[in-house]
């Protein structure tokens, strides 16, 4: 087995995972244990049923990003982790309430990951009760472990009898229940960086939120699980800072989001600064970068899926264009005769196979105009089904804006 003792440098990605797969069995896993090269996981099969696909794509940055004397202690927790459905968790919801907590995950792992289920191979869908924060969150309940925490199922509140908001109002208990430090920069940047891995989970204690003073209406923002931010709407320096924040997270481990959000009443929802805010352009683009690898990711599963059941829709890319004037937006092509999964984009070009672009515009105006022929699905991120093509009259009302 190759171990990272005595070696400056990090396991090559091979090594890594064949390493976390031998430690794995070793630890006492009684299920067959496999690592799979060409997806960069792990599989556990146990009693002929696939009960763990382990992607060990953010594990291994992670562990990379460590100092090398560290490295062995992070090989040690990613196997505990692989182990913790082994652990019971208390039969009696009095005993468990303590340990109950809130963990603020990425919308897409979820989504991408349950839509791989649907491959080949795949696993059943989990039943994991959460809501939704803004676009691109959800907040989700987890048993808190020394070494690892345990996604609760639906099945696990059923037995305890116990309802998702009942859950959910005693983990935001726990959580305030933890003193921590604000840091604060000028007149209202606020960041939480306690780095318990619950810095994001706080962004839903609304008392620590309304109790921060900044200029306009609160914004939020959960770059990773280990920071959270929070400036004011009208704080033209606090959203600078934040932009800052955002574009370093993108290559975290556990990177969640970019997506700014504006407290209305108790709930956060999504924001965009207006048209004419200095930063709108930078949040444009922080907002293109991070779609762009999520749609890349699903338009992968979506291929693979569609291989295994013998369907043939055009599944179109997001793509990424600078304008005039050096502004950038998303853009996806509607092409004649093609039955299309189109994703959400800003703009729209419609294509002729001959002709060439015969139409373009942003997508509200598509959607006004012709919404009856875009059907939307249930996929995240958004897509919707283009059966048909606009008729000419409907291509001149759209328009042929090029951006």
């Amino acid at each position: 087995m190759v171990t990272s003792q005595g070696s400056q440098s990090p396991l090559s990605k091979d090594d890594f995972g064949r390493t976390v797969a031998a430690r794995i069995k070793k630890a006492g896993e009684p299920g067959d244990v496999t690592y799979v090269s060409e997806d960069f996981r792990i599989d556990i099969v146990d009693e002929g049923e696939l009960v763990q696909k382990f992607n060990l794509e953010n594990v291994y940055r992670e562990y990379c990003a460590r100092r090398a004397e560290d490295r062995e202690t992070m090989l040690s927790k990613i196997v505990q982790t692989a182990l913790v459905r082994h652990k019971k968790l208390p039969d009696d919801w009095e005993d468990a309430k303590p340990d109950i907590m809130l963990a603020v995950r990425s919308r897409a792992t979820f989504e991408l990951l349950w839509l791989e289920h649907r491959t080949p191979g795949g696993q059943k869908r989990p039943d994991l009760p959460s809501f939704g924060i803004g676009d691109h969150l959800l907040a989700m309940l987890v048993y808190d472990l020394p070494a690892a925490t345990i996604t609760l199922t639906g099945e696990q509140l059923d037995d305890w009898g116990v309802s998702l908001y009942e859950a959910m109002e005693v983990a935001k208990e726990n959580l305030a229940s933890i003193e921590i430090p604000v840091a604060k920069t000028g007149d209202g940047f606020y960041a939480v960086l306690t780095g318990d891995s619950y810095d994001s989970s706080r962004l839903l204690l609304m008392e620590l939120v309304q109790d921060l003073e900044v200029l306009g209406d609160p914004i939020a923002m959960v770059p990773h699980r280990d920071v959270l931010l929070i400036t004011g709407a009208d704080d033209l320096d606090g959203l600078g800072l934040m932009a800052q924040f955002a574009e370093a997270a993108f290559e975290h481990p556990r990177y969640l989001s970019c997506q700014p959000l504006r407290l209305d009443g108790a709930e956060w929802v999504a924001w965009t600064p207006p048209g004419d805010n200095p930063h709108f352009a930078t949040y444009r683009l922080l907002e293109v970068k991070s779609m762009a690898g999520k749609y890349e990711r699903q338009g992968e599963l979506l291929d693979a899926i569609q291989a295994k059941e013998g369907t043939k829709l055009f599944v179109a890319s997001y793509q990424i264009v600078e304008n005039r004037a050096g502004e950038f937006f998303s853009s996806a092509l509607w092409i004649a005769g093609e039955d299309t999964l189109l994703p959400k984009t800003h703009m729209l070009f419609l294509v002729h196979r001959e002709r060439g672009i015969v139409a373009g515009g942003d997508w509200d105006r598509v959607q006004e105009v012709v919404g009856d022929l875009l059907e939307e699905t249930d996929l995240y991120p958004a897509r919707y089904r283009a059966r048909g093509f606009p008729t000419q009259d409907q291509l001149t009302a759209i328009g042929n804006e090029l951006g």
